[in-house]
């Protein structure tokens, strides 16, 4: 096997509007396309083996046929093949351990090639820069913002020293 990119981050977001706005206006990301509750509810059930043996996923099923008219998901493109892809939550979906309260996830980070121009434009686009641009210990200069729910984005730009480029001796 061979691993030849990364494909998506995905986030559960609490408001799909505040989210997109500050993915696609705040931090320049394109909408490649979106999925309807409908297509995903059908497409469970062109499964039901999957939704049969994995009882979380009947209730989430029954909540995407009564909602079929809203949003599933959302695709924005980072880069050619990248992506983040953004799920609506509500309180009315039911909660389970797969879909929405999983653990583990840390932070998105993206690859900058001016470090200062982007902490500037962000700043300029009120989105909530977090910390000061500083070299990492990986010799890595980074900074930090949040986005609507509050999850963590790193924004770093490799130097001819970082980790990242020639390993560590």
């Amino acid at each position: 096997m061979k691993i030849v990119n990364t494909a998506h981050v995905s986030y559960r977001v609490s408001d799909l509007s505040k989210s997109l706005e500050f993915y696609e206006k705040g931090l320049g990301l394109k909408r490649k396309f979106a999925l309807m509750n409908a297509e995903a509810a059908a497409s469970f059930a062109s499964s039901p083996e999957f939704v049969d043996s994995n009882p979380e996923y009947q209730q989430y099923a029954e909540y995407l046929n009564a909602h079929k008219d809203d949003i599933w998901l959302v695709y924005l493109e980072v880069a050619p093949h990248q992506y983040i892809e953004l799920f609506p939550g509500t309180a009315e979906m039911p909660h389970n351990e797969t879909t929405m309260s999983q653990t583990g996830y840390l932070h998105l980070s993206f690859e900058v090639d001016d470090i200062y121009k982007a902490r500037e434009e962000l700043l300029a686009k009120n989105i909530n820069v977090t910390s000061e641009i500083h070299l990492g210990i990986e010799k890595t200069y980074q900074f930090w913002v949040t986005d609507p729910d509050g999850n963590p984005i790193e924004f770093m730009q490799y130097t001819e020293d970082s980790y990242q480029i020639r390993g560590r001796e």
